[in-house]
């Protein structure tokens, strides 16, 4: 009889923590989950921003491109 009584009270308790750990994998997992998503949104804005540079970088050297055939043209043909 002891003994069934202890293999209960045993089970009972490996189960528990079992649960316990259980729920505190799925807490860490919830959580982990969040940061990664929230590092992936902040790495996608900091793409986009630099992209946002980029693009107007280039049109600036592109108007300034233009510009200097331009006024290299009208030299030539004055």
């Amino acid at each position: 009889m002891k003994i069934k009584t202890l293999s209960i009270v045993l089970l009972t308790l490996g189960l528990s923590a079992c649960a316990s750990t259980w729920d505190g994998i799925k807490d860490d997992a919830s959580r982990n989950s969040n940061k990664a998503e929230a590092n992936l949104k902040e790495t996608g804005d900091a793409i986009e921003r630099q992209w946002d540079r980029t693009k107007e970088g280039t049109q600036k050297r592109l108007d300034s491109t233009g510009n200097a055939i331009k006024e290299g043209w009208q030299k030539l043909t004055d």
